[in-house]
């Protein structure tokens, strides 16, 4: 990947909620915070149907705009 890619990558909505939510899992999991896992786990679903949700949008809309190709005919 190259540096262009990454630092557009960087800076998606989609990065920093994943990063967020990844960091709320291990601080809780991984470094014992005592947040109740009944509060982490929605909050986990939530981001991931957000994530689903915006990549879905983002792959109608490269569809959309990109253009298609002739249709071939059958012989």
């Amino acid at each position: 990947m190259d540096h262009a890619r990454l630092a557009q990558a960087i800076h998606t909505r989609r990065f920093w909620v994943a990063m967020v939510s990844a960091g709320l899992v291990v601080l809780n999991e991984g470094l014992g915070f005592s947040i109740p896992s009944n509060t982490v786990m929605p909050f986990a679903g939530i981001v991931i149907s957000f994530l689903v949700g915006d990549a879905y949008v983002q792959g109608r809309h490269i569809a959309k705009t990109s253009p298609t190709p002739p249709p071939t005919k059958a012989a």
